[in-house]
């Protein structure tokens, strides 16, 4: 290996380049089990019913993600893993959407961070002084009500907050 540094010259960070020199031969096919893959797909009907209830708190998914179901977590995969299940041990694959329970779903925090948009009407921004009492654990009381129970609660971390918008987590607001 030979390392060029004139190549591309950030802050700790260097180029190396690998110039392959002869065919070895392919590795040997691995001795372990892959195992059972523990989820299962979720039902077309079922499926649609969950995209409506993400949809109407501001989580949205393409075509390109597929939901499926462990026991009572709800998680989304890339589609394109479906060929390799059984034949490849996967490890940290996917989003974990959200948990069921009796009265509905209890929405993940990363999946509201990867897939909640900032223009749903259920958005709801903190000023700077709420987004304070917000990282200190406490409780926030703000001036105008959230118009519904379920709010993405955010506050812009920039000017340019559409694309650096810090999400917070769907969370209860203010159930009387």
């Amino acid at each position: 290996m030979h390392v060029f540094p004139q190549i591309l010259r950030l802050r700790r960070l260097l180029v190396a380049r690998l110039r392959k020199t002869q065919a070895i031969p392919a590795l040997p096919t691995p001795t372990y089990k892959v195992g059972n893959f523990p989820f299962s797909p979720v039902k077309d009907r079922e499926a649609g019913q969950i995209r409506q209830a993400a949809a109407g708190v501001g989580l949205n998914w393409d075509e390109n993600l597929r939901l499926w179901q462990r026991d009572k977590e709800l998680w989304l995969f890339p589609v394109g893993i479906e060929a390799l299940i059984g034949k490849v041990r996967f490890s940290r694959l996917g989003i974990k959407l959200a948990e069921t329970h009796n009265k509905g779903y209890r929405w993940q925090h990363e999946a509201v961070i990867a897939l909640a948009s900032p223009d749903n009407m259920n958005a709801f921004e903190l000023t700077p002084q709420e987004a304070e009492e917000w990282y200190r654990g406490r409780d926030v009381y703000p001036q105008a009500a959230p118009v519904a129970d379920d709010v993405l609660v955010y506050f812009p971390a920039s000017t340019d907050w559409f694309s650096q918008t810090d999400w917070f987590a769907i969370e209860k607001q203010l159930s009387a």
